[in-house]
């Protein structure tokens, strides 16, 4: 095998292994190599190689030789769009896909709407909450107030009751 065949290769090794030779053009063996079973890129072989030598392979090591590829295949949305099959539909199970998604979809939407609406009943407990509290505080400020108000004139009524009894007890005497 040619420096150029197998720089763009595979090799492929059994499972007891193998053996690859390089051999110069004058027919002189430049390396040998035992290799182990698996798959082996060519070009870790043409690396080492001169462009003129040619590679022999012992029983177990298979060479799968690439072939150069001339044309650009096409893979933007337009490739399956085209004259040739104007009746081109997707494969069932991407429709069952993109059903599958809508209801997902469909589902995270009502439940970002649940959401969204116990979100709202929250704000608004919290809302008459507050306000409860607040009226809470109002009256009992107020209730003190008042409480304020009729201890200071139960005080005052009871002080003008003492001073009217002392000023009849000292006219009496």
């Amino acid at each position: 095998m040619q420096y150029s065949e197998i720089a763009r290769s595979q090799v492929l090794v059994g499972r007891n292994g193998g053996e690859v030779t390089c051999i110069t053009s004058d027919g002189e063996i430049r390396w040998e190599m035992g290799v182990q079973a698996g798959q082996i890129a060519g070009t870790k072989f043409s690396a080492i190689m001169h462009p003129s030598d040619t590679l022999q392979v012992s029983d177990g090591v298979y060479v799968i030789t690439m072939g150069v590829e001339r044309v650009q295949r096409m893979t933007h949305e337009a490739a399956v769009h085209s004259d040739a099959n104007p009746d081109w539909r997707p494969p069932q199970g991407a429709e069952a896909m993109i059903r599958k998604l809508e209801q997902q979809i469909a589902s995270v939407s009502k439940q970002n709407k649940t959401l969204a609406a116990k979100t709202a009943a929250l704000a608004k407990v919290q809302n008459e909450k507050q306000a409860v509290l607040d009226a809470e505080a109002k009256a009992k400020a107020e209730a003190e107030a008042l409480l304020a108000k009729q201890t200071a004139e139960a005080q005052a009524k009871a002080k003008a009751a003492a001073e009217a009894v002392q000023n009849e007890a000292e006219t009496a005497e």
